[in-house]
């Protein structure tokens, strides 16, 4: 959404970090903290671990204890 300032990260084959423009308006410092939170996520494999839960989501419905 337009108004919110967004960015994001993830890896497949090689590291991506979305940067919104409207967050050169910050200083460095806070430019440098969301660079360093996003990397984080990527260095800790959160891109897996969000695609294997989304898989994992689809066969939930089978779980006996689902029910």
């Amino acid at each position: 959404h337009n108004r919110y300032k967004q960015i994001a990260s993830f890896r497949l084959i090689r590291r991506y970090i979305i940067w919104n423009e409207d967050l050169e308006s910050l200083n460095k410092t806070e430019q440098e903290a969301i660079m360093a939170h996003e990397w984080s996520h990527i260095e800790q494999g959160n891109t897996f671990e969000e695609i294997f839960f989304s898989i994992l989501q689809i066969f939930w419905f089978v779980n006996p204890a689902f029910y």
